[in-house]
């Protein structure tokens, strides 16, 4: 007879979410950059013209290195997590696995459309991990599970 390893979490849910990273949130920099470039321009301001250049330059180097979550999931809200993040872009990626534990959700401040979750990361080092995951970028029976996660936990925290 084979025999069922205990589970005393309380706070089933099953979640494996695959984010996708939107490419909407460029417009409105792409829009805000050109405006200044072609003002510059006209008003014949080269030096002003290279010194957008070059932040520009390092803003995009600081994009391309930051750490993007690419997919989450667990079997229990209160057990282990397990994050596949990323770094770069392209061929130059770099993917790892990382365990965490969730410390919190809610839905964002002032974002309709967006949750935040805060992790601490046991593997493979310990450190505190915060994914901001947008409605657009996910599929839309996960971003309702992600509410129902934020309205749990909530719930737990009033008791």
């Amino acid at each position: 007879m084979p025999t069922k390893t205990p589970n005393f979490s309380k706070n089933i849910l099953n979640l494996d979410i695959a984010i996708h990273q939107s490419r909407l949130r460029f417009v409105p920099w792409a829009a805000f950059v050109i405006v200044v470039m072609l003002i510059s321009w006209q008003a014949i301001l080269v030096w002003q013209c290279v010194l957008l250049l070059a932040i520009i330059g390092v803003l995009s180097w600081m994009y391309v290195g930051r750490t993007k979550t690419v997919w989450m999931g667990c079997t229990h809200t209160d057990g282990l997590w397990q994050l596949s993040v990323s770094r770069g872009i392209g061929r130059d990626t770099r993917r790892q696995l990382w365990q965490a534990y969730l410390l919190s959700s809610q839905r964002a401040i002032g974002m309709n459309e967006a949750v935040a979750l805060r992790f601490y990361v046991i593997e493979p080092r310990k450190r505190y991990f915060e994914v901001m995951v947008h409605r657009r970028d996910v599929a839309d029976a996960d971003y309702r599970k992600l509410l129902g996660l934020c309205t749990l936990s909530s719930k737990l925290m009033m008791n």
